[in-house]
């Protein structure tokens, strides 16, 4: 919702934009790092998704049991979300801050950078916790859906 972000950008008193453009051109704050974030964590997402699948599967097998279509397909869409975002959430902490605090954070190297200097490694892992469990929810429904859609004829 790009016009919302806008507008409640623009009506904050924290971001006091001179005008209209200023506050439209805001929204492109991160654009870079949320590139970054999202082109690496679609690749891996599926791949670990398929490979977990797989995995799951050569187990059963293996073991003598069987396990639902549903399970294995919740399951390794969880563990996919999961690792992908953990993965990924450098690239997240850098779009948040330079689209929270535009004025500190300009440029992604740069704050990039700045965040490890100031806060170590540990400084791209904060508020880790909340992405993952939300990321590892969020694929696991949504690769049952798309797997359920898929087999349906």
């Amino acid at each position: 919702m790009p016009a919302t972000v806008v507008k409640i950008r623009y009506e904050s008193n924290y971001f006091n934009f001179d005008g209209i453009y200023p506050a439209i051109k805001s929204f492109f704050d991160g654009t870079v790092s949320t590139v970054m974030r999202d082109a690496p964590y679609a690749g891996l997402y599926f791949a670990i998704y398929e490979s977990v699948k797989k995995y799951e599967r050569k187990i059963a097998i293996l073991h003598d049991f069987s396990l639902p279509e549903t399970a294995i397909t919740a399951s390794s869409g969880m563990i996919a979300g999961l690792i992908a975002s953990y993965i990924t959430q450098p690239f997240d902490m850098v779009k948040t801050r330079m689209q929270i605090k535009p004025n500190i954070y300009s440029g992604f190297f740069y704050t990039f950078k700045k965040i490890y200097k100031d806060e170590g490694s540990y400084g791209f892992f904060k508020g880790i916790s909340l992405r993952v469990l939300r990321k590892g929810i969020q694929a696991s429904v949504a690769l049952s859906f798309y797997e359920w859609a898929s087999n349906k004829k």
